[in-house]
């Protein structure tokens, strides 16, 4: 499916096709303490076919190959699905498969899947009722969907300057929605949530800038943002000296009803 000139999708893809391979680096992305707990709250057992839905450079599916029957890795970047290819290939993991495609229409029959699992996709989705519409017509009605993003703050003040600081910094950002806008968007999809596991994540400054490739001028916004806010927002993201700061994140787990 080919990107039209004036969607989301299409800035997404032109976005991230030429910092992929950042990605591929990222420790955020490759490691953080929600990973164990996204295996976790998957609950292989090597009998399950799972979606990897917007994978990005694959650090879930390498993750999840090992202890599933089949992974199905699908993101809307040709480059970020390069890059998981070549990952899984470096690991000799032969039950992964590629799909390029928008994750709201996906060209997968109904009930394919055990499991529907994305990572760090969701604040991309400019309609995220109708993706995770998708994730329930393609899970099976005995399997779940695993949700892992980072989630704006319930406070209005810093709900609006998170999803600033995204947009600053990556212009395909759509929005980071709070816990309750999730579990609301969840139920309205027919799908009963629960929140599996919460963290903070540290975002380095310079990692967090530079694996985007961010422009200069764009920076200096951000950073001139963060000298702006008021004590108590530079407080609840424990902004650091180099403006390194800590936003919350959240695993949902979704269940079909």
């Amino acid at each position: 499916m080919q990107p039209s000139p004036d969607s989301t999708s299409h800035l997404v893809h032109e976005r991230f096709s030429s910092v992929a391979d950042h990605y591929a680096h990222s420790k955020v992305h490759a490691q953080g303490d929600d990973l164990p707990a996204l295996l976790r709250t998957a609950g292989l057992t090597g009998r399950e076919t799972v979606l990897d839905a917007g994978c990005g450079p694959g650090p879930v599916t390498l993750k999840l190959a090992p202890d599933a029957d089949q992974v199905t890795a699908v993101d809307f970047s040709q480059a970020m699905l390069d890059v998981a290819r070549r990952e899984v290939r470096a690991r000799d993991l032969e039950n992964v498969r590629f799909e390029r495609s928008d994750i709201e229409t996906m060209p997968f029959a109904s009930a394919s899947f055990d499991r529907v699992v994305s990572r760090y996709s969701a604040h991309h989705w400019p309609r995220p009722v109708a993706v995770l519409r998708e994730f329930r017509r393609l899970v099976k009605s005995d399997g779940w969907i695993v949700l892992c993003d980072t989630m704006a703050p319930p406070e209005p003040v810093l709900d609006t300057f998170m999803n600033a600081l995204e947009v600053l910094r990556d212009p395909s950002h759509v929005r980071d929605h709070s816990i309750a806008q999730w579990m609301s968007m969840f139920a309205e999809a027919d799908l009963k949530p629960e929140v599996a596991f919460t963290w903070d994540l540290r975002l380095e400054f310079t990692p967090w800038v530079t694996r985007m490739e961010t422009p200069a001028e764009r920076i200096t916004a951000i950073q001139s943002l963060f000298d702006g806010a008021g004590a108590d927002v530079r407080r609840a993201f424990r902004q650091e000296a180099d403006y390194t700061f800590t936003v919350p994140g959240v695993i949902l787990r979704g269940t079909p009803v």
